[in-house]
């Protein structure tokens, strides 16, 4: 056995240096710079954390500074006007004894006029402020619309109004705040309330008494709120937005495009703080989202929030509208995060250095390592190449030797490998050429992948393995087309044989994946290489052209895909069915001639028949008239049966004639409906027609078609149980991309149905439905379905069933073109 050595020449192992010399100077760099990336990775990462926690923390005080701010300006205004309240409250308690006096209306309004004007200055700029008694009265206000007008007997009336109902309280007294108001003419914010006049000083014992003489009603003047989301020009990418506790913005930076009275985006700081909100002293006040959202406008923005607290010192913010207010504030993460940036660039920096230094040593150490395991690799590279009968030698114990020593288990191995396939494809092949059918197996291209030497034979094409051949199966134009290709001294030789072909019959019923057709192959006996595909006939009076090397053969073209679902090729499976097809056309004869014979004595007994019952041969009894009516619906019955023989003999010996007239479908299965309608009526049966408008003509034969609507709608009237319902549809069809090139027919039943697995054998010839388990034995002949399908077939069309309406019944289909196609 040749055996290589380790002692390589250099010269020829020089080019591998390189490639596993960098291996070995990686995997130095792996080991030696773990360390300093482990290193670099937490400076990194804790770096970038605590960046981030500060970034967020500084969003959330200048939230909670802002927030504070808000809330300060309105609490400061509303304990302003708290403290005036006691200089009005005696003017009020007076007009509460008015008694409808309207001198002590006007007393009253002149003693308030003073106070009118400090509350007002206190609320804020042209606010209005309105002094009410315990009765609703209104005492004074500045707007003009509720003021006492002293020219009338009575001052306005306010009782009814929620603000007045919520802070009267029945005499209780309640401060009550509601939703903040923005006027967008002014730019500003108004906050409107409504404090109790008290009788007393406030206190927590005169609280619990109905000691409220009054209402002041007044709006809060809040310029603030404006100037709180105002950006200063070094934080000017800084948004605010100030929200009520469901998100509803209340004021928004200009350069944010929020717009006052929308909700703010539901980003993740949103949506906590309203959940935190809601929990009430429960829930947190302060948070920051330092992960970076990307708002509505596509910028990623970092949050802070913070949100107002109750508090039993002011008691007009418990439960109000500005007891729940949050503030977000936020950045763009380029600005906020630039630190980051300068952090990760100086580790890069750093890490760059350090393996620069680190490579110069690992390339030193490499060199120590590389040479002798390169060795080895030339070795292994000679096995891969499929010499398994080198032996790789050494000559030491280390961890060379032992690679070595490996190399040469893994070559046994895939010798042994190798040799196993070699031999289950060559048992493959065997069978495959022993088949008792023909086989081929073509690519995309019609190039032959494999021919079967049973191929070869029924096909006549003597000896394939030396050429490159290539086959096309050309139903359309009724052609076979095999070439053969060869190099030989530089040129390529070329043998093309084109076959005319006739289909017997052709089938796409178990889909386009499949197909199956049937034709007669005739061998020229004088050893030639044509080859010579006739078909039978489709005309009734042509006789088959017989030869001594006939033979009949059934076709099967199947198509085969890989794991992507996209065709790679066609397998053709020829069978020889010359026995089967002398058989079929034996019986197909006897049953034509016996019908033949038949039908003529039978037409005279239906017509003898007739005369005696029509009396035109004499007198007879009602005994005699029921006996020869039993003979003439059974000979009627007879002819019936002999016409369906003759029909499908017609058909299966493809003699059958349609007329090509233009018919239109519809029509035809309305009258066929109206013949049938009697049947239906008997057994309460509801027999509807639904068709789509505008159906176009086609060309066929009117009697044809129309004894496929008798055999369909007959069937269904008969397995229909009594009130039940039968249903005929026909609408356009969509075939080869188009929508007006068919009809799509439907006869839907409410009966028993058909298992699917018994769908394909009611098509066959004298299977009666009955003979199914799901349906109880009718009768009949067991040929209307076969006929059928001849016929639709014969128009070019295809005949199937599925179940019915709901999964119960049956629904037989069937398309049928607007004009047969020529290939059809």
């Amino acid at each position: 056995m040749p055996q290589i050595h380790l002692t390589e020449p250099q010269g020829k192992l020089k080019k591998f240096n390189v490639g596993l010399r960098g291996q070995q100077v990686v995997l130095f760099l792996l080991v030696s710079l773990m360390p300093l990336f482990v290193v670099a990775l937490a400076i990194k990462f804790l770096g970038e954390n605590a960046l981030k926690e500060s970034v967020g923390e500084n969003l959330v005080l200048l939230a909670q500074e802002k927030l504070a701010r808000a809330d300060t300006a309105i609490s400061e205004k509303i304990e302003k006007i708290q403290a005036e309240l006691p200089n009005i409250q005696a003017a009020v308690v007076y007009s509460n004894t008015a008694n409808d006096k309207q001198s002590v209306f006007l007393s009253v309004w002149a003693r308030l006029e003073d106070s009118i004007r400090l509350l007002e200055t206190y609320a804020g700029y042209k606010t209005e402020v309105t002094i009410t008694n315990a009765f609703g009265y209104v005492l004074r206000s500045n707007n003009q619309q509720l003021d006492y007008d002293t020219t009338k007997m009575f001052p306005h009336r306010v009782q009814n109004k929620d603000w007045w109902k919520r802070a009267y309280n029945n005499g209780i007294g309640y401060p009550f705040v509601e939703d903040i108001v923005y006027d967008e003419g002014r730019g500003v914010h108004f906050l409107p309330i409504a404090l109790p006049i008290r009788a007393a000083t406030q206190g927590s014992v005169t609280q619990q008494k109905n000691n409220t003489v009054g209402v002041l009603r007044t709006f809060l003047f809040l310029p603030e709120l404006t100037g709180l989301v105002q950006s200063l020009p070094e934080l000017a990418e800084t948004y605010t937005i100030l929200t009520s506790s469901s998100g509803k913005i209340i004021a928004a930076s200009p350069q944010s495009e929020y717009r006052i009275d929308n909700y703010i985006e539901m980003s993740n700081a949103a949506e906590e703080a309203i959940i935190e909100a809601k929990k009430g002293s429960n829930g947190k006040s302060y948070d920051y989202e330092s992960e970076g959202e990307t708002d509505t406008f596509g910028e990623p923005r970092i949050y802070g929030w913070a949100r107002t607290q109750l508090s039993s010192m002011e008691p007009w913010k418990v439960q109000q509208n500005f007891s729940n207010w949050m503030l977000f504030t936020s950045r763009p993460i380029s600005s906020a995060y630039a630190g980051v940036g300068r952090l990760n660039r100086y580790i890069f920096y750093v890490t760059i250095g350090s393996s620069c230094i680190v490579i110069l040593i690992a390339w030193w150490a490499a060199q120590r390592i590389a040479t002798p395991i390169l060795k080895v690799a030339q070795a292994a590279r000679s096995i891969g190449q499929g010499e398994f009968d080198s032996e790789i030698t050494v000559d030491t114990d280390n961890e060379v030797g032992v690679l070595a020593e490996e190399f040469n288990e893994m070559r046994r191995n895939l010798k042994n490998a190798v040799d196993r396939l070699t031999q289950e494809e060559k048992k493959l092949t065997a069978i495959v050429d022993n088949l008792g059918e023909g086989l081929i197996v073509v690519d995309p291209t019609g190039r032959v992948l494999y021919v079967n030497p049973v191929a070869e034979r029924l096909l006549n094409l003597e000896d394939t393995a030396a050429y490159e051949n290539f086959i096309a199966v050309d139903t359309a134009n009724g052609t076979i087309c095999w070439t053969k290709t060869v190099e030989r001294e530089g040129n390529t030789e070329t043998d093309r044989r084109t076959v005319d072909m006739e289909i017997l019959s052709f089938s796409r019923r178990e889909g386009t994946q499949h197909q199956t057709m049937v034709v007669e192959v005739n061998i020229d006996g004088n050893g030639q290489d044509n080859l010579t595909l006739n078909a039978s006939s489709t005309l009734s009076n042509k006789a088959r052209v017989e030869r001594q090397n006939s033979r009949v053969l059934r076709i099967i073209a199947s198509h085969f895909s890989d794991e992507h679902n996209n065709i790679v090729g066609t397998v053709y499976v020829f069978d020889d069915v010359t026995d089967e097809h002398e058989i079929e056309k034996m019986k197909s004869e006897f049953v034509s001639l016996v019908s033949h014979e038949l039908r003529t004595p039978l037409t005279s007994i239906i017509g003898f028949i007739s005369l005696i019952l029509e009396g035109k041969t004499g007198k007879i009894n009602q005994k005699q008239h029921e006996s020869l009516s039993r003979a003439h619906r059974q000979s009627k019955r007879l002819a019936a049966l002999i016409n369906d023989l003759l029909d499908i003999s017609r058909i299966e010996a493809g003699r059958i004639e349609m007329k090509q007239e233009r018919v239109q479908i519809d029509r035809i299965a309305k009258r066929r409906i109206e013949e049938l309608r009697p049947q239906a009526d008997q057994k309460a049966i509801s027999l509807l027609f639904e068709r789509q408008s505008d159906l176009l003509p086609m060309i066929g034969d009117a009697d044809r078609i129309g004894q496929v609507f008798i055999n369909l709608i007959g069937n269904a009237i008969k397995f229909t149980p009594e009130s039940g319902k039968v249903t005929v549809r026909i609408s356009k069809s969509q075939q080869n991309r188009s929508v007006t090139d068919g009809f799509h027919v439907e006869v839907i039943d409410t009966g028993p149905g058909i298992p699917p697995e018994d769908r394909e054998k009611v098509f066959d010839k004298f299977r009666q439905l009955g003979s199914i388990h799901t349906r109880k034995p009718q009768g009949g002949t067991g040929l209307g379905l076969s006929i059928a399908a001849g016929i639709v077939e014969a128009h070019g069309g295809q005949l199937w069933v599925d179940g019915g309406d709901d999964g119960s019944g049956c629904n037989f289909q069937f398309f049928m073109p607007l004009e047969k196609r020529e290939n059809d």
